[in-house]
């Protein structure tokens, strides 16, 4: 199972860490060559792809900042 952080601001981020605790995948929200964050607003379908990504390997868990 992959953890799935999330900071949904404009300047926050995506990690994934394995179960093990390696880690998967990170985003800053802002970055220009794969982040969420464009012009702006969130890209929500964005985040959603990353989501889906890596639902396809099995079950994810997410947790996201309040």
């Amino acid at each position: 199972m992959i953890t799935f952080g999330i900071d949904p601001g404009m300047t926050g981020g995506i990690v994934g860490i394995s179960d093990g605790g390696n880690l998967i995948f990170a985003c800053a929200a802002d970055d220009k060559s794969g982040g969420y964050c464009r012009a702006g607003q969130i890209d929500a379908k964005a985040i959603r792809g990353y989501l889906d990504f890596a639902a396809q390997s099995g079950p994810i868990r997410i947790v996201i900042e309040q």
